[in-house]
């Protein structure tokens, strides 16, 4: 189902990724924090993230400056 560009992260993984600790991530879910990135929540219990729409969260969080919006001008 995932080709190897889009094999699950796991929280450890995705904090590797974002910059920040995995008990950052653990406390968004544990606070139920709204703007949380996609999750998978496996039958074990642990957490998985997919690249692809985790691509698309950040995406989602980018602000462009006036200048970039502006063509630079």
């Amino acid at each position: 189902m995932f080709g190897q560009s889009s094999t699950l992260l796991t929280t450890k993984q995705l904090a590797e990724k974002l910059g920040i600790s995995v008990a950052t991530i653990e406390r968004w879910r544990a606070n139920g924090t709204p703007d949380l990135p996609p999750h998978i929540k496996l039958s074990s219990g642990s957490f998985r993230y997919n690249p692809v729409e985790i691509d698309y969260w950040l995406k989602s969080k980018t602000h462009k400056s006036n200048t970039e919006m502006n063509g630079g001008e």
